[in-house]
């Protein structure tokens, strides 16, 4: 077992403040006592699941995200069927289409999704630990992008709108970066079919708006897709993490359309609410191919780092932020864009 970088594992202890020093501190400031109870629990359900966490981050519920995430698909279906004609609504998501642009040296192309809803593979910990629940990511403004993002990937059009825009932005800023799914992952049609009926999503409304057919999509329409965009830019470097290893056939369309490109570095990421063979059958992944890597999520697996001889870096950036330091740009740290080491993330 190697690491990488300026920051040793060891040099990282996981600090646990009791339990009823913090519901001291939350009386203090008049937090009714219902609300300490579970913010309490919640603490301590960070230690299930991690071994090193940040302990700045703050999530919304599970149900608050998805709650705004159905929202925001019914106001844009809504606002389609004020649009005559399929091809007018087609036009009006693909020219709507959500795209990071860079402004300033450090920030990448970024490709989002709705987070749960495109996610096969989630485990306990993404239910209540995802990043994409913090910060700006439950805004109703970003729900809008990502679940346009999601309507506009169901089109034929799809495909080739994003490969242009992508390559639009990156002559434009200089930039030759994308990190795929900052939320969100690869989906099947049959997963997403699911999630937008328990999202209260009519399916046969949403069919006769966009003019598509759910069964005559390949179920890894959506794969296939982005090895397209993958493959028609062959300067530009993307990455990305993921816990879709689990579903076999997922990751089989992600082998044969995704990973043959060199342009591309897969993270798998682990963390320890999942099974011992999943995990095992990730370090073998990260054997079988160069450009696949492993990224632990708040844990480190020590028996199997050391068994497989793997290279392992905590991730700086997290690091800083958690001891108060300026955090190294990712692209100045270049770990996990050019798929370096694998790298633990502090659950964050």
């Amino acid at each position: 077992m190697s690491f990488y970088g300026p920051v040793s594992l060891l040099e990282e202890k996981k600090e646990k403040l009791h339990p009823e020093k913090i519901r001291a501190t939350l009386e203090k400031l008049r937090i009714p006592s219902k609300t300490i109870d579970k913010m309490i629990e919640k603490y301590k359900m960070y230690y299930v699941f991690a071994d090193y966490i940040d302990p700045k981050a703050s999530h919304v519920s599970l149900s608050f995200y998805l709650g705004g995430l159905e929202k925001a698909l019914k106001e844009i279906i809504s606002d389609l069927k004020k649009l005559p004609t399929v091809e007018e609504r087609r036009k009006y998501l693909l020219e709507n289409i959500g795209i990071s642009r860079p402004r300033k040296v450090g920030e990448f192309i970024v490709w989002a999704l709705p987070a749960f809803a495109t996610c096969p593979g989630l485990t306990n910990l993404c239910f209540n630990w995802c990043y994409a629940a913090k910060g700006r990511y439950p805004l109703p403004d970003a729900h809008r992008i990502r679940a346009i993002n999601l309507l506009s990937s169901l089109l034929p059009e799809f495909p080739t709108v994003l490969k242009k825009k992508i390559e639009r932005i990156s002559k434009r800023t200089g930039v030759k970066t994308v990190r795929l799914h900052d939320s969100g992952n690869f989906y099947t049609i049959s997963w997403i079919k699911d999630w937008l009926r328990r999202l209260d999503i009519n399916l046969k409304e949403l069919e006769n708006l966009l003019g598509i057919n759910f069964s005559e999509l390949p179920d890894d329409k959506y794969i296939k897709d982005i090895g397209y965009v993958v493959r028609s830019l062959p300067d530009i470097r993307f990455y990305t993490y993921t816990r879709i290893w689990s579903e076999d056939q997922i990751f089989k369309s992600i082998e044969k359309h995704i990973l043959p490109n060199k342009n591309f570095v897969l993270y798998l990421s682990v963390d320890k609410t999942m099974p011992r063979n999943e995990i095992v059958d990730a370090f073998k992944y990260a054997g079988k191919y160069e450009n696949v890597k492993l990224s632990f999520s708040g844990f480190l697996p020590e028996d199997l780092i050391k068994r497989y001889g793997r290279k392992v870096v905590f991730c700086p950036n997290s690091i800083a932020k958690i001891k108060r330091h300026k955090p190294p740009t990712c692209d100045k740290c270049g770990i996990c864009v050019k798929g370096l080491a694998d790298v633990v993330f502090p659950l964050h």
